[in-house]
């Protein structure tokens, strides 16, 4: 009898420590979250109807933006004050590509077409780009773990190892045991 209740004591234990894996490994890994080893993020911009879309948007440093003219006229991607952003004309469904290594706020315009103009806040902090149009990033989406998350991997994985080795003594100790 003092068997069965070990092997029940065994079997909650191993089934607990299967739970808590699992309930660590889903709540540690979150779908689209920057990982500090993952590639650079890229913004795309598109330049349409003689506007740049998204007009404004909020980027980590080291991000790529690319812009793509879609209008039948060329545009250029030009800083107010005679910054790091100066493209040549862009043609229709060409790009011109720039990635922002320095915090700040970029503003810019179509030298051709004054009127036409957008920024750029560039943080030193990291984290997904954002804007304030609807903007598709260019990189995938995935389950990528961020910095805080690596350690409780290093904790998901020794737990998991063990709730599987638990569970394989309880069944062959029971094969066994009959």
């Amino acid at each position: 009898m003092k068997r069965l209740k070990n092997f029940r004591w065994a079997g909650l234990l191993g089934a607990g420590t299967v739970i808590l894996a699992l309930f660590l490994a889903v709540f540690t890994l979150q779908p689209g979250a920057v990982s500090a080893q993952a590639t650079p993020a890229t913004m795309n911009i598109t330049i349409q109807g003689f506007a740049f879309s998204p007009n404004t948007i909020t980027i980590p440093v080291g991000t790529k933006v690319i812009w793509t003219n879609k209008d039948t006229v060329g545009h250029t991607v030009t800083s107010d004050s005679g910054g790091v952003l100066n493209s040549p004309l862009i043609a229709q469904n060409q790009t011109f590509e720039y990635t922002f290594t320095t915090a700040g706020t970029f503003n810019y315009h179509c030298a051709p077409h004054p009127n036409m103009k957008a920024n750029i806040v560039v943080t030193a902090a990291t984290g997904a780009p954002s804007s304030s149009a609807p903007n598709v990033p260019a990189t995938g989406i995935g389950g990528t773990i961020g910095p805080d998350s690596q350690t409780l991997l290093l904790w998901i994985i020794p737990l998991a190892a063990l709730s599987v080795i638990t569970l394989l003594a309880l069944a062959v100790r029971r094969r066994t045991h009959r």
